[in-house]
Parts: structure tokens; sequence; C-alpha cells
């Protein structure tokens, strides 16, 4: 129930001036809230236990507030707050009580509209006093009422900017909490060689994508793409530059591909593209862009060209789930790599009987 306790928003002298007249709040307003005080004087002990009876009647707070000790210290905080109302309404300190006031019933549990009801409650108890004691004069009651209405307007605005700064507070606490957990879960997803998403991360995306071409039945193809003759590229020139060709490749096929598109590194040195809304048609077309720009760009340490194959597939019948469609792809490009390499293909006729997870070179 209790809130973990955010210092209240500090007001100056300069604020407090330009929001008093916006109560209408006068030097006569704060003559009449010095007999507003008398009465409320005479009658703190009743004002107190109704003002407590009203916080037990909220069901959220009864269980909360029945063990005595918080209801205490709000009770306190009651007594502090009618002895001092309207007093010295100008001074940094009203309102800086007045904040406070509002954060520690925050801190305790109470919601801003409860917050904002002990106002309300405040007004009826202690006009129900005014009216006793100066029903003769109408008048001088009219003026004392609409005082004290003033005055309680005024301070349940600082109990509003109270409520929101601390809310703002927190809410920047936790967005910042988020952004550092989005840096995390960000690391987590990337492959650390090629910056691209790693395969748990890119086959949950596929299958989401899939999933929604389905659902909306528009296309979506796959493309399985494996590096030529990369256990060579190890084995001749060492890891080091076998990350660099890997690294270079996952930027050619980002740059190849359109932003909506889904980029991850399968494992080893294959790669799978998601193309969203893409026929076979425009995904070879896309393929292509790929096979070439990687012959063009990308190369060993001995300046030979890196070239790929690259295996094509789109979503067949409704039913197809995402392994029979990776299935198909790699299918595709195992037939690339048969066919002489550094080329494009779709599916054979006849399935290849490997998974997508077998190794090519």
């Amino acid at each position: 129930m209790p809130r973990p306790y955010t210092d209240p928003f500090h007001p100056t002298t300069a604020d407090l001036a330009v929001r008093a007249p916006l109560f209408g709040l006068s030097p006569a307003d704060e003559r009449n809230l010095d007999d507003v005080r008398f009465v409320v004087r005479e009658h703190t002990a009743s004002i107190l236990r109704a003002l407590a009876d009203y916080l037990l009647g909220v069901d959220s707070l009864r269980e909360h507030l029945e063990d005595g000790h918080t209801l205490e210290q709000l009770s306190k905080l009651h007594r502090d707050y009618v002895a001092t109302l309207g007093l010295d309404l100008g001074a940094e300190d009203y309102a800086e009580h007045r904040a406070r006031f509002a954060a520690e019933h925050q801190h305790a549990g109470v919601d801003q509209r409860t917050c904002l009801g002990l106002y309300s409650k405040l007004f009826e108890l202690v006009a129900r006093r005014l009216t006793q004691r100066h029903a003769h004069d109408a008048t001088r009651l009219g003026g004392l009422l609409i005082s004290l209405e003033r005055v309680l307007a005024y301070d349940a605005h600082f109990a509003v900017e109270s409520y929101t700064h601390a809310d703002r507070v927190r809410h920047e606490k936790l967005a910042a909490s988020l952004t550092a957990e989005q840096k995390k879960v960000a690391v987590a997803r990337r492959d650390s060689v090629t910056h691209i998403d790693v395969r748990a991360f890119l086959v949950d995306l596929l299958r989401k994508e899939l999933a929604r071409s389905r659902r909306f039945s528009h296309p979506f193809s796959l493309l399985f793409i494996d590096i030529d003759h990369f256990k060579h590229v190890n084995d001749t020139h060492g890891h080091a530059t076998g990350d660099a060709v890997l690294r270079e490749v996952a930027e050619t096929i980002r740059d190849a591909v359109r932003p909506e598109d889904i980029v991850g590194r399968y494992g080893g040195d294959e790669f799978v593209v998601g193309l969203v809304h893409a026929d076979e048609m425009l995904a070879r077309a896309i393929a292509e862009r790929i096979r070439v720009g990687v012959a063009a760009a990308c190369a060993g340490d001995d300046g030979a060209p890196v070239t790929v194959s690259i295996g094509c597939a789109s979503r067949g019948g409704p039913d197809e789930q995402l392994d029979e469609l990776l299935r198909r792809a790699d299918d595709a490009m195992y037939a690339a790599k048969a066919g002489g390499r550094n080329r494009v293909m779709t599916p054979p006729a006849v399935p290849h009987a490997h998974g997508p997870t077998a190794g090519h070179n």
C-alpha cells in the first residue's frame, strides 16, 4: 500500500505571486480566514475524527489504516493543516507545507481522488460550524464561506501539483529502467560479430510475420543465404578474417533489403531474410541484388571475391508453418550449391531430406 516517498515540487515566491490571484484570494480573504481558524480551533477534535472516518470509509484504505499507526500519522498532518489554514498565504513555507501534505498522503497510499475528497469534506465540516455560529448574519456567513472555498481550492491545486510531480518522477524512473532493460535486450538479441538478430530472435520475428501474412493474405518470402567456401576462408586466413567477411556480408544484406524486412544470422555462415509483402518474383530480384552486392563488396585477405548461394521460397498453403518454409528455402540454397554456387535458386521439385541446420560450404 505505501508508495516510495517522492520529494514534492517546490514552488517559488514568484510562482505564488502568479497563483494566488488565480483563485481570487485577497487581503480580505486573509482577514476572513482568521475568523475561520478561530471556529476550527473550537471544533478541531470533531473535525479530525470526521476526516479520519472519511479515510476509513474508503475500502481500499481501510485495512491499511486500521493498524492505527498510519492513521495516527495522517491525523497529525490534518491537525497541523487545519491549524494553519490560510495562514501566511503568500509565503513559500505555506505552499511547501501544502505540497508536502499531499505527498505524505500519497506515500501513505491515499490516491489523488481520495486526497482531493479531503478538501471537500473539510469544507463541509467547517461550513457547518460557520453556519451554526453566523446563522444570524447571512452577509458575514457568505463572506466566510467564499474565503473558505477559495483557500481550499488553492490548497487543493498544490495537492494536484504534488501528485502530478510524484507521478512524473516515477514515470521518469520507470522509463529509465525500461531503457536500461531495453539495452540489455538489444545486446542479447544482436549477434556479437554481425550486429544483426541472433537465431532465437530471428525465428520469433519470422514466425510472427508469417502468421500475419496468413491472416491478411499477403505474400511472404524467405531467403536462405550461405557464404560459399567459408570454411576455406577461416582455415586459410584465420577467424579474424572470417569475422570480417561475416560483417561485410551482413552489412551488404541489410543495405540490399527494405526497412520492413527481417534479417538475422541463422548460424555459422548462414543468414536468413524474411521479405514482407514479397512474392517469388520480388524475392528473387532482392536475392539477386544481395548476390551481386556481396560479390562486388566483399573479399578475403587475398583479394578473392566472396560469393553467396541463396535459396528463395515463398509462402505456400495457408497451413504452412515456418519450419517447412525454412526447409524449402534451405533446399533451394542446397540446389544453388549443387548448381555451382554464387547463384539464386527456388525450391526443387523434390526436396532433399535434410533440415535447415545442415552445414553447407
